[in-house]
């Protein structure tokens, strides 16, 4: 909305897919079909914004990157949120160039994003051990107690005060994406109250996207869940050989045993045979 130059206020939207792989399903604005001022924007705007230091210089700014316009163009819907990350094609993140290309510096899942988020991480744990160890501070003044966009705490004030409440969670599917299974988990919006959790309907997806990335990451996880039922050593090994990333047999199982073999995976090597 920030970056299209849109009131929040006029802005109806909604997002729906699988846990961090979630889709910007419906999206109004001031009543109307928005979806044509992102389709403007990347005519007209995007090279621009990406040549902006807005955008180069911040590997997390990667919600309206080339990647995100480029997953859109490919499976029809405009990817929110961790889906440009996690559900990026593996052809935008082969080597670091190729990642530069894509997302902004490399992006947060590149060397240079890694680098950054130890540092970070390293300066925020120095920081909250003097913040411990100083009786004289008052940590709230430090680390200022403001909300979040996680949404655990609007989820209990919603239940514990009974404030009706719209939230993007997970849940069973239960009929609200066509052509998943009701017991499957998925992301969509609910109305949340202390007389509980309604589900927003989503309905129909893209076909493409249905196909190429809900499908099939439903599948993997009906065979992660199926090789944990069954031990089952061999489906692991299945599951990484279909993945483009694997070289070779050997290196699979090399692998899954080196995993096994590791001191806090002692239930687990004696799990799966």
């Amino acid at each position: 909305m920030r970056i299209l130059k849109l009131n929040p206020e006029d802005v109806e939207a909604q997002v729906a897919g699988l846990n961090h792989c979630t889709w910007l399903t419906k999206f109004l604005y001031k009543g109307k079909d928005a979806y044509p001022l992102i389709d403007e924007w990347i005519e007209k705007e995007s090279e621009s914004y990406w040549k902006s230091e807005e955008y180069l210089y911040n590997p997390w700014n990667h919600h309206m990157c080339p990647a995100a316009v480029e997953m859109y163009k490919l499976y029809g819907v405009f990817p929110v949120g961790d889906s440009v990350r996690s559900v990026s094609p593996w052809w935008f993140n082969t080597d670091l160039k190729t990642k530069q290309k894509w997302f902004s510096s490399g992006g947060p899942d590149s060397e240079v994003g890694w680098t950054m988020r130890f540092f970070r991480l390293r300066e925020r744990l120095k920081m909250m051990k003097n913040l411990a160890e100083d009786p004289n501070v008052i940590i709230s003044k430090q680390i200022p107690p403001t909300p979040s966009s996680e949404a655990i705490i609007p989820f209990i004030d919603a239940v514990v005060n009974d404030k009706k409440t719209r939230l993007t969670l997970n849940v069973l599917n239960n009929g609200v994406i066509e052509g998943l299974p009701d017991d499957v988990i998925v992301e969509v919006p609910v109305k949340v109250s202390r007389d509980g959790i309604k589900r927003e309907k989503v309905g129909k997806l893209h076909s493409r996207l249905m196909f190429h990335i809900m499908i099939p990451r439903w599948q993997r996880m009906e065979i992660i869940l199926r090789a944990f039922r069954e031990g089952d050593k061999t489906s692991l090994l299945l599951m990484l050989m279909e993945d483009h990333r694997t070289k070779s047999l050997e290196q699979a199982k090399t692998l899954i045993d080196e995993l096994l073999a590791q001191p806090w995976n002692s239930d687990a090597r004696e799990y799966y045979r």
